[in-house]
């Protein structure tokens, strides 16, 4: 069985916590883990929380809901406004940073945030295919030069 943390405040694995919205007493792991809360999970269970996001998705259409996502993922994943991509795409004449793939004929219509995976730096906007290739070549541009080599030798290019 789990012990409670010795001078922490964090709830141990199978500790019991109160969901603020029903009151009711559950396990941890009924719970969202959440880093930026004191006691390490947030105040709702899980099925309070998807209730309430039920909830709030029907007050609105399917576009606003799509926008609001959009919104909460910019800013939580890269930290940038909604405003900001904006600029970024208007920047780069709605067009990939890498190939100049249009964005109306990127998949699914969109640009993805091209960040660097250690400082977090936005970068700019990339199809979708550019932005998995940086990834598979880890952003390492000896990795990018060679595969460049290689292609010279294995083409008549």
């Amino acid at each position: 069985m789990a012990e409670q943390l010795v001078g922490s405040s964090i709830a141990a694995p199978g500790f019991k916590l109160k969901c603020s919205t029903c009151k009711e007493e559950k396990y941890s792991t009924y719970f969202y883990k959440a880093a930026n809360k004191k006691r390490g999970y947030q105040w709702s269970c899980i099925s309070c929380c998807k209730d309430r996001r039920d909830k709030h998705k029907n007050s609105m259409s399917p576009e606003e809901w799509s926008l609001l996502n959009k919104q909460y993922w910019l800013k939580t994943e890269y930290g940038i406004s909604l405003e900001d991509y904006n600029q970024l795409l208007k920047q780069q004449e709605h067009k990939c940073a890498i190939c100049k793939t249009d964005e109306t004929d990127a998949f699914r219509q969109t640009l993805y945030v091209d960040h660097c995976h250690s400082t977090g730096v936005v970068r700019g906007l990339l199809c979708m295919q550019c932005n998995s290739g940086l990834g598979k070549f880890k952003d390492s541009l000896e990795r990018l030069e060679a595969a460049k080599e290689y292609l010279r030798k294995v083409t008549n290019g």
